[in-house]
């Protein structure tokens, strides 16, 4: 039950971003419906998958959307809430396997099986062997993220995110001019994971807004996750860098010297995702 309850509050909260995120786009209000309207109506958007069973069924917009809008919002949805289903099958198939694990450990196995010994309990908790704790990090620290290519950046990127409570990754790319040059809209944003696949992208106005809201207090503002394909010494003698924003970053570095898959593979993304969290193990 409580963690139907921590799930249900985390799908509400991407919700309510996705909400606002469209409500500066619509420039009017969106309604949240929790079951579906009778009739259906072109304003109406409905969410996919079991985010349904959570109690929220879609959008209601108060003027019809635009086939374009309807598809980009269905995408949209479809990525931050999508999750939930597989997350759901994850967690189930984790007990299922814990509960087999545990009952071998304890000499519940059929009087036909032998055991030779008994399997070191750390295996359960090692991602080498494709099994996870359900510990999830409550990251704290941004970061500065440098690798090869902004594809391995974001692979980086996503999996630290996955791994942590955050609310929801948002691209800042795909934020609207407004919002990427107000220092007050990006921190409404709330507790969601803000990736920036390429510091020198950026204006240095919108380096300089980013600074400000690293100054703000963690918890309540987008943890930023910022990508470099260039090498980081290199970035410091960059005339389109704010050196200051710069060395915020740098307080977390994360290098990818391998590729991303390596990393994942082999158990290493603990400890970054340790660098980044509050609380390290």
């Amino acid at each position: 039950m409580a963690y139907l309850i921590q799930e249900q509050t985390r799908l509400l909260k991407s919700v309510r971003i996705i909400k606002a995120f469209y409500e500066s786009r619509l420039e009017g209000p969106l309604e949240l419906l929790d079951q579906p309207p009778v009739p259906v109506t072109e304003g109406d958007l409905a969410f996919s998958g079991v985010v349904t069973s959570f109690g929220l069924w879609g959008f209601r917009s108060p003027k019809p959307l635009t086939p374009e809008l309807r598809r980009e919002m269905s995408e949209m949805c479809d990525s931050l809430l999508g999750g939930i289903e597989a997350l759901e099958t994850k967690r189930q198939e984790l007990e299922r396997m814990q509960l087999h694990l545990e009952r071998a450990l304890n000499g519940t196995t059929p009087d036909n099986v032998i055991s030779l010994r008994r399997r070191n309990p750390f295996v359960v908790n090692s991602p080498r062997f494709g099994l996870t704790s359900n510990r999830r990090f409550t990251l704290k620290r941004d970061c500065l993220i440098e690798g090869p290519s902004v594809d391995e950046i974001r692979k980086m990127a996503m999996e630290l995110h996955s791994q942590g409570t955050r609310v929801a990754l948002v691209d800042y790319s795909e934020l609207a001019i407004h919002q990427r040059q107000s220092i007050s809209q990006l921190l409404g944003l709330g507790s969601i994971t803000l990736f920036v696949s390429n510091i020198v992208g950026l204006s240095l106005y919108e380096q300089e807004i980013l600074r400000h809201v690293i100054l703000q207090d963690t918890s309540n503002r987008p943890l930023l996750m910022v990508g470099s394909t260039g090498a980081y010494s290199d970035l410091r003698g960059d005339e389109r860098i704010d050196t200051e924003l710069l060395a915020l970053l740098a307080k977390t570095y994360v290098k990818l010297t391998r590729p991303f898959s390596e990393y994942k593979e082999q158990g290493l993304i603990h400890y970054f995702l340790d660098s980044l969290s509050e609380s390290p193990t």
